[in-house]
């Protein structure tokens, strides 16, 4: 699986996890998980955005944390490293 260094990959997973695709079953807890170990390899932006949203709105079998939700959004802004990131 992803080792948290493929380029935008384990992004694109995390997030194809956290919306559901055609043959891919919705999975919010491994693409928060995805999301954590871009962030913590990376330092990718577009993960702290989309983690982010996922802390503000909550998910099947993630809880709601909108101070962690801040906290990925300042991230987000001090590592602008792909400011059209909003997703």
């Amino acid at each position: 699986m992803a080792k948290g260094n493929s380029g935008n990959a384990t992004c694109y997973l995390a997030m194809t996890l956290r919306d559901g695709a055609e043959g891919v079953e919705r999975n919010a807890v491994r693409a928060v998980e995805l999301f954590e170990m871009d962030i913590k390899a990376r330092k990718q932006s577009r993960s702290m955005v989309c983690l982010g949203n996922m802390m503000r709105d909550g998910a099947d079998g993630v809880a709601r944390d909108t101070d962690r939700a801040i906290q990925l959004y300042e991230m987000a802004v001090e590592e602008d490293n792909n400011a059209e990131a909003v997703a």
